[in-house]
Order: structure tokens, then sequence, then C-alpha cells
């Protein structure tokens, strides 16, 4: 279902984002907090406030967010964007919320590809539209690449490039096969292939050709 928004500009959460778990990463206690309410209000599930990187790391031990609400300046060494290098590791979708939108920090916080950047102060409005947006665009690339992962072989065998010779041995083995073994006379392998039958017979031996795969 795509998502929608209402008249009045409000943003409607989807059916599919009912379920969806948010971990809100905030060291100020009355934004935190608001947060919280915007996103009760809205629908989402919210599994708990992070003050700083490592207790929002405690917390993603436990129980893996679906979404992370992440302020890029926190107590303590690490920043959100320590945070979100992991994450994207971890493949959880996050969006940054910051009072600064310095050239600096948007290129930094570029190169962790978040699915959002909210520049503080935001208003309600902003924060659920973005939101819903991100929760969409990060559920549809998971099924794009579930159906990529289908599709691309794990064994390393059909990765590999196969040699000239291999690709010679495949193609004697076919004629061979629609001739039935035949190698010489009308019809016959060496007649399809163009060459001499002891040609044939020397590089049926070479290749490893034997006579099950003939037939």
């Amino acid at each position: 279902m795509e998502p929608s928004i209402e008249k009045d500009g409000s943003s409607r959460i989807n059916s599919f984002l009912m379920n969806e778990k948010v971990l809100i990463v905030e060291d100020q206690f009355v934004e935190a907090h608001n947060l919280r309410l915007m996103l009760l209000q809205a629908g989402y599930g919210v599994m708990g406030i992070a003050r700083s990187v490592v207790q929002a790391q405690d917390i993603i031990k436990r129980e893996r967010p679906d979404f992370v609400l992440l302020d890029i300046f926190l107590k303590g060494k690490l920043t959100g964007i320590d945070l979100a290098r992991q994450l994207g590791e971890e493949n959880i979708a996050f969006i940054y919320l910051s009072a600064n939108s310095s050239e600096e920090v948007l290129n930094i916080a570029k190169a962790t590809q978040p699915y959002g950047f909210l520049v503080k102060p935001f208003r309600e409005r902003d924060l659920l539209i973005t939101l819903e947006i991100a929760c969409y665009r990060h559920k549809h690339s998971m099924e794009s690449y579930a159906v990529q992962k289908k599709e691309i072989p794990t064994d390393t065998e059909d990765l590999r490039m196969k040699t000239i010779h291999e690709n010679e041995r495949d193609y004697i083995i076919t004629v061979l096969k629609k001739c039935n073994g035949k190698i010489w006379g009308a019809g016959g392998a060496a007649e399809i292939l163009n060459i001499p039958p002891s040609t044939l017979k020397s590089k049926m031996k070479k290749l490893g050709i034997r006579k099950e795969y003939m037939g």
C-alpha cells in the first residue's frame, strides 16, 4: 500500500507501519519524550529511549528495532554518526535529528546513507511524513534485496567464469548427445564440428570426455 497524506497535511500511518518498533536516541529529556508522544499517538511502537550510543547499543543487543530516530550529537565520546555506521552494517534504517545542518555535518551524515535528516526544531507533521516515507522505502528495499538474493547463486562454482576449454568441452558433449554418440560418417559429430574424426577423438581424450557423456 502506498504511503498517504490526509487532506489536512498530516500523515496517515498505513497498516503495515502500525507494528514498526522505533528506538529514539536523544539525550535531551524533553525532546525525547515529545518524540515518544508523537510516535505513540501516530500508531508507532516505541521500544525505548537511549541517551547515549552505548545505551542504544545495549538496547539493540536485546531487541532489534525496525527504525531508529538518531540525534547526531549525544553525551559521551561516541556520536550518532558512530552508531549510524553500526546500524548500516546491521541493515537497520535510521533518520537523523540535529540542530546542526552545516555543510560539514551534512556531508558526514550523507556518507552513512540515512533514510532522512530532520533539522531541529521540526513540526510533528514533518516528522511523521518523513518517517512514513522512510519506512515505506526501507520495506520495499528489503523486499528487493530478498528477491535479488534468491536470484544470485551462492555456489562459488556457479559464479566462476568458465575457461575456453570448459566451454569447448560442453559444446562437444552437446553435439555428441545430439548425434547419439556417433563420431564418424554423415551426421556424425566430426562432420557437424567440421573437424577430422581423429582430431575429435584427440580433443575428447584431452578434455576428458568419456563414453557416458555421449548419450
